[in-house]
Order: structure tokens, then sequence, then C-alpha cells
């Protein structure tokens, strides 16, 4: 499984941060948590707990459970928006101190989206 850092250098648009209770579906994985923070192009995504091959996990570490390039599906609970990406890297998170995911949606949000 590869996996990567953060890279904030090749982000085109900057992140908002945010504290959203969401829930990620990646194949018959399903995950819920928090999104830490969020642009038109993308979000961070901190897993805590999930459902993986009929199995409910606790998630310290998601290198176990999710590859880059992998596309899943988002929701956002508080917003009840529904969002398609990919992941983007797989690691800890220098500014939120915590694993999760970065993502990058599928069709960048328009800056006036509601959540923006």
């Amino acid at each position: 499984m590869m996996s990567i850092n953060e890279n904030t250098s090749t982000r085109v648009h900057p992140r908002k941060n945010v504290n959203f209770s969401a829930q990620c579906r990646l194949g018959d994985s399903f995950f819920v948590g928090s999104i830490l923070d969020i642009s038109a192009g993308g979000a961070f995504f901190a897993p805590e707990a999930g459902m993986d091959g009929g199995w409910f996990v606790g998630l310290t570490n998601p290198y176990d459970f999710v590859s880059v390039d992998e596309t899943l599906h988002i929701v956002v609970e508080e917003q009840n928006i529904h969002l398609e990406g990919k992941v983007r890297w797989v690691g800890r998170h220098r500014q939120h101190e915590c694993h999760g995911f970065g993502i990058e949606f599928v069709c960048a949000l328009s800056p006036s989206y509601p959540i923006l």
C-alpha cells in the first residue's frame, strides 16, 4: 500500500478548518469520523471507527483500510451533503495531529458552496 504525508504545496484551493461529522464509503467498507478541513478541491477525513468486511473496527491507523487512489462517497451529516472523491494520501496530518486521509473531490466545488 502506498501512502504519503500531506503536501500543502500542491494545493490549488486554500483549506478551511471545520469539524463536520461525516461518513465515508469505500467499496464494502464504511467509516465514520470527522472532516477537519475542506476546500473547493478536497478535504481531510479523520476516521474514528467503521465496518470492514462485516466487522466493526476502531481506526487508530487508517493505513490498514484505505489505499491511495481509492474512490469514495462522503456524506457530511450536519449539512446533508453527498460528495465523491479519491484518496490522495494516507497518514498523519501535522496541523490536526491525527491520522486520516486527504481526499480530492471528483468535481471541484464552487467557492460559494454552502460548506465553504
